[in-house]
């Protein structure tokens, strides 16, 4: 399967848009979908390669950056009133991305999930496998 990713290095916060929000399947609350909208390509979900989370300090900056505008944008666009949760920072600052041996991740943000009091990115991090 191939997938278009994105450098994390190469994105503009400015492409990201988020669709309708619907009921979440996974648990109580809302669900939003993000894309990822450039001059050449509309993006379901976003992939942002990246270099190893735990060999590169400035890759974590920029990841917790991406989380960082897109819980404001979206708490700017919807005019959330809730708390946000960023969860991938307390992942990442855990050390708990497990990658063993390979050199690169890819981040696959999903969207927005939402309850009553909070909300937060839906993502994953998958090994990139040669």
């Amino acid at each position: 399967m191939n997938v278009l990713v994105l450098d994390i290095n190469g994105y503009s916060p400015n492409g990201f848009h988020f669709l309708d929000t619907k009921p979440n399947i996974i648990m109580d609350g809302v669900f939003t979908k993000l894309v990822y909208v450039d001059a050449n390509f509309t993006m379901n979900s976003v992939f942002i390669r990246c270099t190893k989370i735990d060999d590169r300090k400035d890759t974590k900056y920029m990841v917790l950056q991406i989380e960082k505008e897109l819980l404001s944008q979206y708490m700017q666009r919807k005019q959330v009133k809730k708390k946000a949760i960023r969860k991938m920072e307390a992942h990442l600052l855990s050390g708990k991305v497990k990658v063993d041996d390979c050199q690169k991740l890819i981040l696959k943000i999903s969207g927005i999930w939402e309850t009553e009091d909070e909300y937060g990115l839906t993502y994953k991090f998958f090994p990139i496998l040669n």
